[in-house]
């Protein structure tokens, strides 16, 4: 649990994961029964609504303590609170995920231990435990660790039906399984798992497969588990119910928008290995099975699938079938980052776990079983809880972000045009559509005029950036400063995006040797290590002779 609480509160009272932002503004408008609509579930597009319902519920509850204890007078007073303190509600997803990556712990034994032994099971728990990427996503209130949880839990009556443990088992996988697709839906490939258990399941004889096979089909358990898992899902997501045609679209949407990926994206189809994508930004960072799971455990995980593809177990096959599956989809996305490929690492670990009790059963001397099992620790799981470490007791430096802040705070005028980028600190705007209520934040010791100078970024109310040319757009709205973030300027400096987006990088190319000719620096603010967890951040004064043009 450690190694998911340091860190937990990073950022504070500063909102700096930008799928977190989303998230808590679709729970809130979920919260604001007074505007309710068609549009309240359909508010993030390409996103089925579960997580927002979980996350509302999470709200509600926290709410009621906010009632309880006098921190709110009312109801209509926690609108108020919200965009007064917006990060508590950050946190209530953050602790929403944390307690989802601890349940996978325990699920990932339990898993283990049915499908093959309490060893295997305690190894692939261990592993989850300290694994980087499990333990980072956990500080993040995104959908990625309950989904994962979903799918582990699913995935585990799965191992209760291949074990002929009775209906309860088809009914929680298909529950399970609903629920996980209701989170985001390429996790609908978990349905292959159930079918998959049912069909291997002890019983069958060489002899008559094909019809025996055919008669399992037909078994009222199988459509048992089918119902539940459409219950679920239709519960968790009722868009089809509501607008199946916009339910649609946002799907077909979804999978375009992954297949053409975006600018600073991209990659090939084992690039998750090789590394030969964009690293990513920020707390996207790290993405290849190396860089989020260690060396020891790739490696243990890569020698696993080959032992499995070797023995022919049938609960070799039944582990293998749904990461394989969801890496064909993803791998061949334009689209990359690790945290889309968290689902499956729980099936890579429990391989990555029995490939190591295989090696340990092969071994009789228990003194060179010892020394074998040190060497697994020292190998597999002691550099992964020292990256975690390292990455919890990171979040609690100050942000550059908030570093700069403050300096601006002190040293630029109330209402200064500022221009800034994607990754830019978190200044009040006097356009804020909330800005009444937020200008009497103790965070916020002055406001600026803001404006976006990223191409379709919001800045400016509600107001998005239009314009290519940040150059002239800086000119006719006579901005007096810019902020430049190294992410921003990361994703047109990646070589693929050279090669995918000549122009637009050339475009701004153009603009940042503009800034150089035309601005002066005035601070430059750096991270206190190389863990990308937040900007290198400029700020320039734009010459007043530009006035005139």
């Amino acid at each position: 649990m450690l190694l998911r609480l340091l860190g937990l509160g990073f950022g504070d009272p500063f909102r700096y994961h930008p799928d977190e932002m989303k998230l808590v503004y679709h729970a809130g408008n979920l919260l604001d029964y007074h505007n309710w609509s068609s549009e309240t579930v359909f508010l993030l597009k390409g996103y089925p609504p579960l997580y927002a319902f979980v996350l509302a519920i999470a709200f509600g509850f926290y709410i009621i303590g906010l009632i309880i204890t006098g921190t709110t007078a009312s109801l209509a007073a926690v609108k108020e609170y919200y965009y007064l303190h917006p990060f508590h509600f950050h946190l209530v997803g953050r602790w929403l995920s944390l307690c989802a990556g601890l349940l996978t712990i325990w699920v990932m034994y339990r898993t283990g231990k049915k499908l093959y032994s309490r060893q295997t099971g305690l190894w692939a728990a261990a592993f989850w435990a300290v694994a980087f990427l499990p333990v980072k996503n956990a500080h993040f209130g995104t959908v990625d660790t309950l989904l994962t949880l979903l799918v582990a839990l699913s995935f585990y009556y799965c191992a209760g039906i291949f074990r002929r443990e009775g209906g309860k088992a088809y009914i929680l996988a298909g529950l399970f399984a609903g629920l996980a697709v209701a989170t985001k839906y390429n996790a609908g490939l978990i349905v292959l798992p159930i079918l998959a258990a049912h069909l291997l399941a002890d019983g069958l004889s060489r002899k008559g497969l094909v019809r025996g096979m055919m008669q399992r089909l037909r078994e009222r358990r199988l459509w048992l588990a089918a119902a539940a898992t459409a219950t679920a899902f239709l519960l968790g997501c009722p868009l089809p119910l509501i607008d199946f045609r916009r339910f649609w679209q946002s799907v077909v949407g979804t999978a375009e928008f992954e297949q053409t990926g975006k600018l600073g994206s991209g990659g090939s189809f084992f690039s998750y290995f090789t590394g030969d994508h964009s690293p990513g930004y920020g707390f996207f960072h790290d993405n290849t099975f190396a860089g989020s799971l260690g060396w020891g455990i790739t490696l243990l995980f890569i020698a696993g699938i080959i032992l499995f593809l070797l023995r022919h177990e049938k609960r070799d096959l039944l582990v293998l079938i749904f990461p394989l599956c969801l890496y064909a989809v993803i791998g061949q996305m334009n689209y990359k980052a690790m945290r889309h490929l968290l689902p499956l690492v729980p099936f890579l670990l429990l391989i990555a776990a029995e490939f190591v009790v295989m090696l340990c059963n092969r071994i009789s001397d228990k003194r060179n079983l010892l020394i074998f099992n040190v060497v697994m620790v020292a190998v597999a799981l002691l550099p992964q809880a020292a990256q975690s470490l390292r990455f919890d007791l990171a979040l609690y430096q100050i942000d550059t972000r908030t570093r700069l802040k403050t300096w601006i705070e002190e040293n630029l005028a109330e209402g200064a045009r500022i221009g800034t980028e994607e990754f830019a600190p978190p200044l009040l705007s006097i356009h804020d559509l909330n800005y009444g209520i937020i200008r009497r934040s103790p965070d916020y010791r002055r406001a600026y005029d803001v404006y976006g100078i990223a191409p379709k970024m919001f800045a400016h109310g509600m107001q998005r950036t239009l314009a290519q040319d940040a150059s002239d757009y800086v000119v006719e709205n006579r901005i007096e400063y810019l902020l430049l973030d190294s992410f921003t300027r990361g994703r047109y400096e990646w070589p693929q995006s050279r090669q995918r987006y000549p122009d637009r990088v050339a475009q701004r190319e153009r603009f940042y040797d503009w800034v150089v000719r035309h601005c002066d620096l005035m601070v430059r603010v750096a991270p206190a290590n190389d863990l990308h967890i937040s900007p290198e951040l400029e700020l320039y004064r734009v010459r007043k002779e530009l006035d005139s043009q």
